[in-house]
C-alpha cells in the first residue's frame, strides 16, 4: 500500500485532560502535526507529536530559577530498536480530538501509536506505545509515562529506548554526560572521556542507578533524567553533539499484557557534576586537594520538593587497604530545589584509590550513594590495557 507524503500507517491520537493550571494547544498543520504547549507557573514546554511526542522547547521561570532549552533541541524521542538510537523518528500523523477546542485549558497530553515495521523494529511491530506527558505543578520538571501494550495473540518483547539531543551549543564541546555504571559514574566530556576504565573483555559499564545527566561545563546548567532502574538495559552518550539516552528491556510481553516505565526530565543549574539522583534527591561530591587536607564538597537539592534540614555523613574506604575512615558530618539547614553546598575535610587522605560513601538523611528519609576517586594511582598512563579496575558496583537484578 502506498502512503501519501506526510501520512503513515501509524496514527497518533492526542488526548487531552483539563487542569486548572492551563495550556495552549495550537494546530501547526491539521494534516501533519499539532504543537502542544504545556504551561504552568511561568513555565512552558513544547511537545511535538509529529516528532514522536518529543519535547522541542522548554522555558522555565519559577522564582529565581530560569532555564531555557537551546534551539534545535529534541528531548524524549522514543525509538524502538537499538540500531535506530541515532536515526530518525517515525513520521507520524496527528489528528486533533473533535471535543477539545484549540485554546482548551489543559496540562497533560497523551499520545498513542501502533508500531509497525514501517516505524519500528520487527521485534516490536504489532505493539502499541502510549505516552503521557505532564508538566509538574511547580513548573520545574516534565513527567513521562511510557506504556507498551501487546494487543496481539503472540508473545513479544518489551524493548524500546529514549534519545535526547541538546541544541547547537553542544557543537562547542561544552557538555558532559554522567552515567552511573558498574565502574563508577562514567563521565564523558565533550572533548574526550574521563573516569573511564577500558577492558579487552566483556563490556561491564551497565547501569546501576536509574538516572543520567548532561550538564553544560561552563554555565553549570543541564538536565538530569530520573528513571526507573530495574528495566534499564544500557546508556548511550555523545556529549560533543549534546546527545544521550537509554534503552529499556522489559522482558517478555505476553498477549494482552503491558509494560510501563516512568521517567522525569529535571532541568538544573548550579551543579558542577552529579553522582546521584532519585525522585527525592539530587547530589554531587567533589574532592579537592588543599593545604589542610582533602576537601569534600557536598552539593544537594530536592528533586520534587524542598528537603529542609539534611544531615550528610561521609565515610572513605581504601580500595587496597580496605580501611574505612569516618569524616565529620555536615548539616545543611535548608535544602530546597536549588543546590546547597556543605564541606568537610579529610585531614589525612588515604594514599590509595578511595570510595566515598555518603548517607544523606532528612526528617523521615535516608538515601545512600557513593563515588570512586582513583586519583593518581592508575598503573598505566592510558586507561586501557592491561588494567584491572579496583572498584565495581553490582548491577541491580531485574524484577
Amino acid at each position: 500500500m502506498s502512503v501519501p507524503l506526510g501520512l503513515h500507517r501509524s496514527l497518533w491520537l492526542l488526548l487531552l485532560a483539563g487542569f486548572v493550571s492551563g495550556q495552549l494547544l495550537a494546530a501547526a498543520d491539521a494534516a501533519s502535526a499539532l504543537v502542544c504547549e504545556l504551561r504552568n507557573s511561568g513555565s512552558k514546554a513544547v511537545i511535538e507529536p509529529g516528532r514522536g511526542g518529543s519535547c522541542t522547547g522548554l522555558e522555565i521561570k519559577t522564582g529565581t530559577f530560569e532555564f531555557a532549552l537551546p534551539p534545535g533541541s529534541e528531548l524524549g524521542r522514543p525509538v524502538f530498536t537499538k540500531a535506530a538510537m541515532e536515526g530518525q523518528p517515525p513520521a507520524l500523523v496527528c489528528q486533533p480530538p473533535d471535543t477539545v477546542p484549540p485554546t482548551a485549558a489543559v496540562n497533560v497530553c497523551a499520545l498513542e501509536v501502533a508500531l509497525t515495521e514501517a516505524n519500528a523494529d520487527e521485534a516490536v511491530a504489532g505493539l502499541r506505545h502510549h505516552r503521557t506527558i505532564r508538566l509538574s505543578d511547580d513548573g520545574r520538571r516534565l513527567e513521562f509515562t511510557e506504556t507498551l501494550t501487546n494487543p496481539t495473540a503472540e508473545v513479544m518483547g518489551a524493548q524500546f529506548g529514549i534519545n535526547n539531543t541538546i541544541g547547537h551549543e553542544a557543537a562547542d564541546g561544552l557538555f558532559s554526560a554522567y552515567l552511573p555504571t558498574e565502574r563508577n559514574v562514567l563521565l564523558i566530556s565533550g572533548n574526550g572521556i574521563n573516569r573511564f576504565y577500558a577492558r579487552n573483555t566483556n563490556w561491564d559499564y551497565q547501569p546501576v542507578e536509574g538516572w543520567l545527566a548532561i550538564l553544560n561545563d561552563r554555565s553549570k546548567a543541564g538536565i538530569i533524567f530520573v528513571l526507573e532502574p530495574t528495566a534499564l538495559d544500557s546508556f548511550h552518550a555523545v556529549p560533543s553533539q549534546g546527545g544521550c539516552g537509554w534503552f529499556w528491556d522489559g522482558g517478555i510481553l505476553k498477549p494482552q499484557a503491558a509494560f510501563t516505565a516512568t521517567w522525569w526530565l529535571v532541568p538544573v543549574k548550579g551543579f558542577t557534576g552529579i553522582i546521584h539522583a532519585s525522585r527525592r534527591l539530587l547530589a554531587d561530591l567533589q574532592a579537592n586537594n588543599t593545604s589542610g587536607g582533602l576537601e569534600i564538597i557536598h552539593t544537594l537539592a530536592g528533586t520534587e520538593k524542598p528537603l529542609g534540614e539534611v544531615m550528610v555523613k561521609t565515610s572513605v574506604w581504601g580500595a587496597r587497604t580496605k580501611k574505612t575512615m569516618e569524616l565529620t558530618p555536615v548539616k545543611l539547614m535548608a535544602v530546597g530545589l536549588d543546590p546547597v553546598t556543605g564541606t568537610t575535610v579529610m585531614a589525612q587522605p588515604l594514599n590509595e584509590p578511595m570510595v566515598f560513601r555518603v548517607e544523606a538523611a532528612g526528617k523521615d528519609w535516608t538515601e545512600t550513594y557513593e563515588t570512586y576517586r582513583e586519583g593518581e594511582f592508575r598503573t598505566t598512563i592510558y586507561p586501557g590495557y592491561p588494567y584491572e579496575p579496583e572498584y565495581r558496583r553490582t548491577k541491580p537484578k531485574k524484577k
